[in-house]
């Protein structure tokens, strides 16, 4: 687990979150148009209020998950945090004073 801790995330891991950021954003900018057009359609009484209700909603929902995705990649970016690091070396370090101890 320390070595896991000390070299960070894997590439494969950091590419996935960027390809979940680029879609939540695709959804994000569709659902962004989609509202836009429904507001319009309402404005005209072609369209019930509850369909901008709806659309709002999804809308709220998209930029939910976009922001959700771009967090998950910058906390992949970052790395592993330095107390991660710290326990992982404090158990590695008592694991070998209980070996030491049992020889």
């Amino acid at each position: 687990r320390l070595a896991e801790a000390v070299t960070g995330p894997r590439r494969e891991d950091v590419l996935a979150a960027r390809a979940r950021l680029a879609g939540a954003e695709g959804r994000l900018a569709a659902q962004a148009s989609d509202t836009a057009r429904v507001e319009t359609l309402v404005g005209q009484r072609l369209l019930p209020a509850s369909d901008l209700d709806r659309s709002r909603a999804a809308l709220d929902t998209a930029e939910a998950d976009a922001k959700v995705a771009r967090e998950q990649l910058r906390q992949l970016e970052r790395g592993t945090r330095s107390e991660v690091i710290d326990q992982a070396q404090a158990a590695l370090a008592a694991a070998e004073a209980r070996r030491a101890q049992l020889a």
